[in-house]
């Protein structure tokens, strides 16, 4: 069996963040490529994902959610709007927020989104154990828990 050099070195968190980034970067371009035609841009997608998950959310949830400004997910979200995605309502208790929820449209792209997610796993995962996969999936929770109430992130 082969071992790399980099596993031989200790693992400096500088070449975990080059492999999270390069996975990262290569799981939008196969989105990019799969929602291609769809008018799905961007983290419109993710967008989707967590509507889905937490249904009512209000606009700004997705801003600290995602780390990303009002202006653009509010642009976002009227270009979802506009593809019949989401429905934008004004909030009862405060009138300069905005409630999202799925269309039906919304929910028949989220089996698509879903399809190509399983395919991007299907192929990120070529090679590995059921328990390789948990193993994998594990540690990354792990890790993530270790800096979730970070507050200098």
């Amino acid at each position: 069996m082969k071992v790399s050099v980099w596993l031989m070195t200790p693992i400096t968190s500088r070449d975990l963040n080059r492999f999270l980034v390069f996975l990262n970067r290569k799981r939008s371009q196969f989105m990019s490529a799969r929602l291609a035609g769809s008018g799905l841009t961007g983290p419109m997608y993710s967008f989707l994902l967590c509507l889905e998950k937490n249904p009512g959310i209000r606009q700004d949830f997705l801003c600290t959610h995602f780390s990303i400004d009002k202006g653009t997910v509010a642009r976002l979200c009227k270009r979802m709007e506009h593809l019949a995605l989401i429905h934008r309502s004004v909030c009862s208790d405060d009138r300069r927020a905005y409630q999202l929820s799925l269309t039906e449209t919304g929910r028949a792209m989220l089996k698509v989104i879903h399809d190509h997610l399983n395919d991007w796993s299907d192929r990120l995962f070529v090679g590995f154990s059921e328990q390789d996969r948990r193993t994998v999936f594990e540690m990354l929770s792990h890790m993530a828990e270790n800096v979730k109430d970070d507050k200098t992130s």
